[in-house]
């Protein structure tokens, strides 16, 4: 099996008829709720990973162990206990994981594959298991972002260049060097463990508000202004459960995070709209 995760329970039952039929009748009752619903896990949840709320990180912390500790059998709970802290790589929410991993004829497995034989999977320890269906779930590079397409800038440097001790963007959305080159959900963002439809709406209304600015002419970001956004971000770092979390997942590629560690608020107040100090006006060409 795959590195276990922390698995958090969650309640998905029907919504009750009175709310239902509210909503129903007030479409606008039903925007302010799930603002609300927004506002509430951006203020409690996200606060854990940015190491920033402790009595948030105590009640995850609690109620993934007792998860946990519904699996019976010890040897089997041992196997399914992570090694990290909760929050470094991706949270699980399921009611329904520990339940089938304890079904009859189950097995997790953690020895690695050998070979694919004609019998089955041949793990490293000789043991040959049938299978009439193998999934292959080995992951993805996340972190490579518009890779392999090769991006050059005005004065000859690639992005790959740039990238080249790993991806890094202004508010995920710009780099400098490449005039008019925007991101939707580019490297730092999103953030947290915020919805990342959410970070990508604040970015894209950031952009159209950039391309609204450029004009006739491009928009450049100023390398002091990018530099001075990755001293902000690496000082955000520091304290987030990514880099003291015994951490190695796709969330960080060596020194530089994927995910951004700012807090939600502060990172859309600063999409709500570009400062104009911020990129240099280039004549069009």
């Amino acid at each position: 099996d795959r590195t276990p995760p922390w698995v958090m329970p969650t309640t998905n039952g029907a919504a009750p008829a009175l709310p239902r039929r509210a909503f129903e009748a007030w479409p606008k009752l039903y925007d302010l709720y799930r603002r609300g619903v927004t506002e509430g896990l951006l203020h409690t949840y996200a606060e854990h990973f940015l190491g920033r709320s402790p009595v948030t990180s105590g009640i995850l912390s609690t109620t993934t162990r007792r998860a946990l500790g519904s699996v019976q059998d010890p040897d089997l709970r041992a196997r399914l206990t992570p090694d990290y802290r909760l929050g470094c790589k991706r949270l699980v929410f399921s009611d329904a994981l520990y339940p089938a991993l304890q079904a009859p004829g189950v097995e997790v497995v953690r020895s690695d594959i050998a070979a694919l034989t004609a019998e089955g999977i041949e793990t490293t320890d000789g043991v040959v298991r049938g299978a009439d269906t193998v999934i292959l779930a080995t992951g993805y590079h996340v972190e490579r972002f518009h890779q392999p397409m090769a991006l050059t800038g005005p004065d000859g440097r690639t992005l790959e260049a740039l990238w080249a001790d790993g991806p890094v963007a202004h508010r995920g959305v710009g780099v400098p060097g490449f005039p008019n080159l925007h991101f939707v959900l580019g490297p730092g963002s999103p953030i947290a463990n915020v919805s990342s439809i959410e970070v990508a709406e604040w970015q894209a209304r950031y952009i159209a508000q950039l391309v609204s600015l450029a004009g006739s002419g491009p928009l450049a970001l100023t390398q002091a202004a990018f530099e001075a956004g990755q001293r902000l971000a690496e000082k955000a770092a520091v304290r987030s459960v990514w880099a003291s979390g015994g951490c190695s997942s796709w969330y960080r590629t060596g020194d530089r995070f994927i995910l951004s560690a700012e807090r939600p608020r502060n990172f859309r107040r600063a999409l709500r709209a570009p400062d104009p100090s911020e990129y240099d006006r280039l004549s069009a060409a």
